[in-house]
């Protein structure tokens, strides 16, 4: 992945994800590396702390979605049942 395909993906500004990714370096979770292909190209590597905690985040976040999920789909019905489009008519 490089710098700005995170960039991207986490709908930030180039420089707020420069400065991401260097946090996250010194913190020992990504490194930077030389692409293979195209040597001005930076690549970045999750470390083997990055890979852990990245593991234990997706695991957290899937718990709270499975404990919030009746939750959301109680909320859209309501709103599917109850709510109103923009023109003012009754949703179907």
């Amino acid at each position: 992945m490089t710098i700005a395909y995170a960039a991207e993906r986490l709908g930030l500004k180039h420089n707020s994800a420069v400065e991401l990714v260097n946090r996250s370096e010194r913190e020992g979770l990504l490194v930077r590396l030389a692409d293979a292909d195209d040597k001005r190209r930076v690549v970045l590597r999750a470390t083997r702390k990055g890979k852990k905690v990245l593991a234990q985040l997706s695991e957290k976040h899937a718990r709270e979605l499975n404990e919030l999920a009746p939750r959301l789909a109680q909320a859209l019905e309501r709103i599917r049942t109850h709510g109103r489009d923009v023109a003012g008519r009754v949703a179907r």
